[in-house]
């Protein structure tokens, strides 16, 4: 694969924004776009962007982990940290995906928050909804574990005037299935 995501994913998946520098650091040989590495038994990494990027050490999924937790909004509990940049002295990127608020068998919602970490400054974003759309013919049942990269949530898009909430979930469930 090319670093990139499937075509047959929706053109709604590109909203799925990542800071990442110009240079994405050292292609590895016969790597996945996408892998999952657990930072920690609470903290399942995910790894893809146009890279992929460089895994974090040690000290950085740990510092991940303490962010994710602080940022929560409302106390929720952390699902999975995307990183999308990581290298090359650029900042960390990482969204931290916060569990599910609504699921159901064919869509998930809920909050998460984009991070940027470049030494010992870390600048959250504003949180922000996403969605989860399940295959067809796989719907979501029990917990959900770290998704695979042609199964990542992706920014709820935003109806007329840019209210999430214009957008239902039906809607967003058939374009997916569409693509």
């Amino acid at each position: 694969m090319n670093g990139r995501p499937p075509s047959h994913l929706p053109a709604v998946v590109a909203t799925l924004a990542f800071v990442t520098s110009a240079a994405a650091g050292p292609a590895e040989p016969a790597a996945a776009p996408a892998s999952t590495r657990p930072a920690s038994p609470a903290l399942p990494l995910v790894y893809a962007g146009r890279g992929p990027p460089d895994p974090l050490t040690p000290g950085q999924a740990e510092r991940v982990g303490r962010e994710a937790a602080a940022f929560a909004p409302g106390g929720r509990a952390v699902w999975f940290a995307l990183v999308g940049g990581n290298g090359w002295g650029a900042d960390t990127s990482v969204t931290l995906y916060y569990a599910p608020d609504r699921s159901t068998p064919r869509l998930r919602s809920g909050l998460a928050v984009r991070a940027s970490v470049r030494g010992d400054t870390v600048r959250p974003s504003e949180p922000f909804p996403y969605v989860q759309v399940s295959a067809a013919a796989v719907p979501f049942a029990g917990r959900p574990d770290a998704p695979a990269a042609a199964d990542l949530p992706f920014e709820q898009p935003a109806g007329k005037g840019g209210a999430a909430a214009e957008v239902g979930d039906e809607a967003i469930v058939r374009l997916v299935d569409a693509a």
